[in-house]
């Protein structure tokens, strides 16, 4: 055999070596009900404050995460906080099975803060740093935020009206109340601590104090998904204090928790307070750097236009949801690793947040009946937006079942998407695979129901083990149902998008 032809052996090998390794391998789910708790409320010692650097987070962010990205060509690993049905858990992060009705939660029972009130004289935990922190006469301890004077209720009304979204959607997140002084002055008092403050929660790794925590944060779902948070609130930012640690329960008796907090600059406050600085900054510049670089720094500065919105309560929110809305400033860790998955999650539990309780969470605003309906207006939708942006990157399928009919079962799934042709027949391309990945059935059906079923026949259940993959049309991600058959039945095990 001469070289040329050992050569041509040798390439023939090592494709087929590359393509072996491509052939697609399905995880395979062991024979259990899913997790439904994290358990990681398990009494430990009380940890130590963290302390926060903002010149080592800002090399964190900028620099050296920058680099692994470029250099690092691995894939990132899946979230690590949600079950077999691909569900994040409840934990002490994010509440499986969140109420709607805040008077269940003990913080938010206690309700606004009761006069008199004594100012504590300390420096706030998050927030403004110029906030306030008092007691009332219960002994509770609050942080108190005051409007800006040329904007009357505006952060007041958001940071009300945020938290309680917020906490709507699982999120832990202490109670924010609009309440006047005994001068009548407006402020929102925020009810924290509500145990003991230990500083913010790492962006990236665990707490080495805390044994209760077991997933780096950066790949947790609840964190990762955030960004469907702020595209929905119009949050400009998410900086390190807004998400803090707190102690809760006697010393070494208790555990930690996690919180989103200073939600003040939600509902374009904080957009609104950044085009006020930079119309008001004496040093400004114009944003289009050609303009600048060929004007070598000579152009004119740009006139100070302050930004006006419709309603002087409310910040510089509108009906459309910007693409930018979905990068929040500074770049986080866990939002370096967001996925398509990620975002379908949160986008679902925004889906079951009702009328009614954005209703109620406006109202807890106390702005006037007419920004109140349009602010409620606004919030439905841009929450539709957010909502089909996200059930447009995966098949948004949820599993209700399997059924016996006759002789075949049939997998029974829920279409969430909001979104029809206009026919109104929805198509769907369906593969059956064994445990090896190996194809069984292949087909495609439509249907003007978001309810369908997947047959499963019986020589594809005598595998014992099979993956159904199903794509809607026009949807670029598959959602896999993985079901187990044996003596004891057929039943879901696991389900990934």
């Amino acid at each position: 055999m001469g070289a040329r032809q050992r050569i041509s052996v040798a390439l023939i090998g090592l494709s087929a070596l590359s393509l072996s390794a491509c052939i697609y391998q399905p995880a395979r789910f062991a024979d259990r009900d899913a997790t439904t708790s994290a358990r990681d409320d398990r009494p430990i010692r009380l940890p130590k404050r963290r302390v926060f650097l903002s010149e080592l987070f800002q090399a964190d962010a900028y620099v050296r995460r920058e680099l692994v990205k470029a250099l690092d060509p691995r894939r990132y690993p899946d979230a690590g906080d949600v079950n077999s049905l691909d569900e994040v858990v409840h934990s002490s992060w994010f509440r499986a099975e969140p109420t709607e009705k805040y008077g269940q939660a003990k913080e938010w029972a206690d309700g606004p803060p009761q006069p008199p009130f004594k100012d504590l004289k300390k420096a706030p935990r998050f927030g403004d740093p110029k906030a306030v922190v008092f007691e009332d006469r219960r002994g509770l301890r609050y942080e108190r935020v005051d409007d800006t004077k040329d904007r009357p209720r505006m952060r007041t009304a958001a940071a009300a009206i945020s938290s309680r979204l917020v906490y709507a959607l699982g999120y832990r997140t202490p109670p924010v109340w609009v309440v006047h002084d005994e001068k009548g002055q407006r402020f929102a008092a925020t009810r924290w601590p509500l145990g003991i403050d230990l500083g913010p929660t790492s962006p990236t790794g665990r707490r080495g104090d805390d044994p209760n925590d077991r997933i780096d944060h950066v790949d947790r779902r609840s964190l990762r998904a955030i960004p469907v948070l702020t595209a929905w609130l119009d949050i400009e930012r998410i900086e390190p204090r807004m998400l803090r640690d707190v102690y809760v329960g006697k010393p070494n008796r208790g555990h930690v928790q996690h919180h989103i907090v200073g939600l003040d600059q939600a509902l374009g406050v904080g957009r609104y307070e950044t085009e006020i600085a930079f119309a008001q900054d004496p040093d400004r510049k114009r944003k289009n750097f050609f303009l600048r670089m060929f004007s070598m720094g000579l152009s004119p500065k740009p006139p100070p236009l302050l930004p006006t919105t419709r309603w002087p309560s409310i910040g510089l929110i509108t009906e459309r949801v910007s693409p930018d809305s979905y990068h929040p400033s500074p770049p986080l860790g866990p939002l370096d690793r967001r996925d398509d998955d990620d975002d379908y999650w949160l986008a679902k539990r925004l889906q079951r947040v009702s009328r009614a309780t954005i209703a109620r969470a406006v109202q807890a605003g106390q702005l006037s009946p007419v920004e109140q309906n349009w602010l409620f207006r606004v919030l439905l939708i841009r929450r539709d937006q957010v909502i089909e942006r996200a059930m447009q990157q995966v098949t948004p399928c949820e599993v209700l079942g399997i059924e016996s009919v006759a002789k075949t079962k049939l997998l029974l799934l829920r279409d969430l998407s909001t979104h029809s042709t206009p026919s109104g027949q929805e198509h769907y391309s369906i593969e059956i695979l064994d445990q090896d990945g190996k194809r069984l059935v292949r087909r495609a059906t439509q249907t003007s129901s978001a309810d369908f079923g997947v047959p499963l026949v019986e020589h594809v259940l005598a595998r014992g083990y099979v993956v159904s993959k199903i794509w809607r049309r026009g949807h670029p991600r598959p959602v896999e149902v993985h079901v187990i058959h044996d003596t004891k039945g057929t039943r879901v095990r696991g389900v990934r998008h």
